[in-house]
């Protein structure tokens, strides 16, 4: 089969989705071609028959949303068509299911889109009617109703991300991993830091909180997070750092008794997989979640849950950190949300629109 591939980055190296490049490869090594495209393409792992490069600009400077992602789509489908590509697979950047797809399925070229995301917008429902097929990580993960729809799961870097072997009583921090934005309510962390506290907890419990920012709204927002830590008086509590690489991450997670997640995407993020793969218990308030945690209800919080509730239930954890099952945690994403099996997965429902 030959693929064509369109995401956002292909980069080892990017502190937002370097996961992309990792699916672009593990799904290389399944096939006979992949052409990958994407806004941005850096460090790639090598494989004979990946293919990567940038989408090229717009004629004459045209925005995207004003034309411009149909003008870069005609192009993408004209090369498509150039080297026999079987279907192609839009991952997250959902604009190209129709920007491609307008072109691509006159061609007979089969479109599956990855999305994971709680919100549903105009242009979804454009791409949603392009697609062939539509693939998610849990029911959550895609609003729309629709007889397209295929629940894979995540796919995480099992390897990276593993059991440190470090004894619990060096385990004293709480972490926070993703971008740094409203909608992840990280002010809600700050809360936390003062009711930890206001009930005596430990002083060596501190909350990390590690993202990145990507539009000036959220800059905005860290700043203002940031300010409230140092007019509370927080900075030995809580720490908002910038976003860091995978193997400094799963370096964070080796010195964490529990990950924090307080998100309402509705959409699995992979940040609490990952902390997971590395056996350590995340405290969410994310409904997607709450199944996969289902035989952990002092994990699963309230969406309304006070900063206090929160707090005490941190330093439970701290306090039970020794008697952690650890192998038992990685064990919900081994075999089940690991990269392979997710690449796996992803294209067996390329493989059924393909070869109805």
């Amino acid at each position: 089969m030959r693929l064509l591939l369109l995401a956002y980055e292909l980069d080892l190296d990017s502190p937002v989705v370097p996961w992309q490049a990792r699916i672009a490869a593990l799904v290389a090594d399944e096939v006979d071609r992949v052409d990958a495209w994407a806004d941005r393409v850096g460090r790639v792992p090598a494989r004979d028959n990946l293919h990567p490069r940038a989408f090229p600009r717009p004629p004459l400077g045209l925005p995207r949303r004003a034309g411009g992602g149909f003008a870069i789509g005609a192009r993408v489908a004209a090369e498509a068509r150039r080297l026999q590509v079987d279907a192609c697979v839009v991952h997250m950047a959902h604009h190209w299911a129709y920007w491609a797809g307008a072109f691509l399925r006159p061609m007979g070229i089969p479109i599956v889109l990855w999305y994971a995301h709680g919100s549903v917008s105009p242009s979804l429902r454009v791409a949603h009617a392009l697609a062939s097929a539509v693939v998610t990580s849990t029911p959550d993960g895609f609003r729309l109703p629709s007889r397209k729809l295929h629940v894979i799961g995540q796919g995480i870097d099992t390897e990276t991300f593993a059991i440190a072997p470090v004894a619990a009583a060096s385990r004293y921090e709480v972490v926070y991993v993703g971008r740094v934005s409203a909608r992840k309510r990280i002010d809600r962390l700050v809360d936390v830091a003062a009711a930890l506290d206001a009930i005596g907890a430990p002083a060596e419990v501190r909350i990390r909180v590690i993202g990145p920012t990507l539009t000036d709204d959220d800059i905005a927002y860290r700043a203002s997070v940031e300010a409230s830590i140092e007019r509370r008086k927080l900075g030995a509590r809580i720490a908002v750092e910038d976003a860091a690489g995978q193997e400094d991450l799963a370096a964070a997670h080796a010195t964490a008794f529990a990950h924090v997640n307080l998100s309402e995407t509705g959409s699995m993020d992979k940040t609490v997989m990952e902390a997971l793969a590395c056996g350590v218990p995340t405290l969410t308030s994310n409904v997607a979640f709450h199944e996969l945690l289902r035989d952990h209800p002092e994990l699963r919080l309230a969406s309304d849950a006070t900063a206090e509730v929160i707090a005490r239930s941190l330093v439970a954890l701290h306090e039970t950190r020794g008697a952690v099952n650890r192998d038992h945690f990685r064990s919900l994403v081994e075999g089940h949300h690991d990269e392979r099996t997710y690449a796996r997965r992803l294209l067996a429902v390329v493989d059924q629109v393909a070869r109805p």
